[in-house]
């Protein structure tokens, strides 16, 4: 290591014209030095980290300081070895807390007092959501009840059932029918999604996610693809029938969801379905 270190100070030094203050590049480190006694080498060198590394540093700043007449050299040691530093969180009254915690954040206090001065007694916190449904009472028009999170206005804050008549075109849906092999709806469907369509009408701020299913019959891949194609020609039924675009989510999930076991005819024809969900 003493050989590699002098090699390092001569190849590095020598070349330079020493001049005050100025800065010696020695590989990873660097020696800045001055017309002083202070002594400060080995109080510069308190900062640095335990390593091989910043040893050689400062070793390599003691040599070549050595050879200066009444000069002081300050190692600069920065690299992959250099210790990381850690974040401070902002903490604007510097007493310790930080500002996110702080109920005092421009006084200086204790943090046992929540960050503010020892003789101001605070009161209590004050509970921004009685009911804990996630809404704050400003915003929520049932402060005392939770919210029934279902997909049909959970933004008010109250509690609440889908309409029946939402709630008859949830889920599975029968007499939704697809040509064998083909995204194109059979003209025995018109009649379901008709119905369908009167009550997304009348309830306007519904929004429903359609979703296309399979059986795992075939590549899974290509049953996923078709899904999508008949979640989406279900869409495009509605869309063409006065019913937002907005309002419409089509998702094909393939045989990712069976609700029956594909090892009968029965089963696998249960799988084979669209499905429509209310969605907040």
């Amino acid at each position: 290591m003493a050989a590699v270190l002098v090699a390092l100070s001569v190849a590095g030094c020598d070349s330079e014209n020493v001049a005050d203050p100025t800065t010696v590049n020695l590989g990873r480190c660097s020696c800045t030095c001055r017309a002083d006694t202070s002594g400060a080498l080995s109080a510069w060198g308190a900062t640095f980290a335990e390593s091989p590394e910043s040893k050689a540093c400062l070793e390599v700043c003691g040599s070549y300081e050595n050879r200066l007449d009444g000069k002081t050299c300050r190692p600069s040691f920065n690299s992959k070895y250099e210790p990381p530093r850690e974040a401070v969180a902002p903490d604007a009254d510097f007493d310790g807390v930080p500002d996110s915690k702080d109920q005092c954040p421009n006084e200086s206090g204790l943090a046992v007092n929540g960050g503010c001065p020892a003789f101001r007694t605070m009161g209590p916190i004050v509970n921004k959501d009685a009911d804990g449904d996630g809404i704050e009472d400003e915003q929520d028009k049932c402060p005392k009840e939770p919210e029934t999170k279902n997909g049909y206005h959970d933004e008010d804050g109250c509690p609440d059932e889908i309409p029946s008549a939402v709630a008859k075109f949830s889920g599975s849906i029968e007499g939704v029918v697809f040509k064998t092999g083909s995204a194109d709806l059979a003209a025995s469907s018109n009649g379901t999604l008709t119905k369908a369509a009167e009550v997304f009408k009348k309830y306007n701020d519904v929004r429903v996610e359609i979703s296309g299913h399979t059986d795992n019959v075939g590549n899974p891949n290509d049953n996923t693809t078709l899904s999508q194609k008949r979640a989406e020609s279900v869409k495009n039924w509605f869309v063409k029938h006065g019913i937002s675009d907005s309002r419409l989510e089509a998702r094909g999930y393939g045989p990712q969801k069976p609700i029956a076991p594909n090892d009968t005819d029965a089963g696998r024809a249960k799988n084979r379905r669209v499905e429509f969900h209310v969605i907040q």
